[in-house]
């Protein structure tokens, strides 16, 4: 008869308060196999398994998929933004430029 993981830790807790020696416990739970460890895994279960691995992959890949998107987006916005902010100062400072030296020209003259 095998028991799972869970049934052997609440057995061990339970003999162990009753039974002071640990070791006797340990030997006595050896002749009850582990399900949960010995049991070993069927072609359905390993079907099972890696068809919801597939599905995980598929979310995951389709989330990254759409936060890669909205980063371009953001990534283009923030680069038109800084190069329109780029080329305002310029004009403004080549604007500015001019009128000093039309100030000098007429200054000089």
């Amino acid at each position: 008869m095998s028991l799972s993981e869970r049934s052997r830790a609440a057995i061990y807790q339970g003999l162990t308060t009753i039974i002071e020696q640990e070791d006797a416990v340990d030997e006595m739970l050896s002749y009850f196999p582990a399900r949960d460890v010995e049991e070993p895994a069927t072609k359905e279960f390993v079907r099972a398994e890696s068809t919801l691995t597939r599905l995980e992959m598929s979310t995951t890949r389709a989330e990254l998929k759409g936060e890669m998107a909205d980063l371009r987006t953001e990534l283009k916005d923030e680069i038109h933004g800084e190069s329109t902010r780029i080329m305002f100062t310029m004009i403004t400072a080549m604007i500015a430029l001019n009128g000093v030296t039309v100030g000098l020209v007429a200054a000089l003259t």
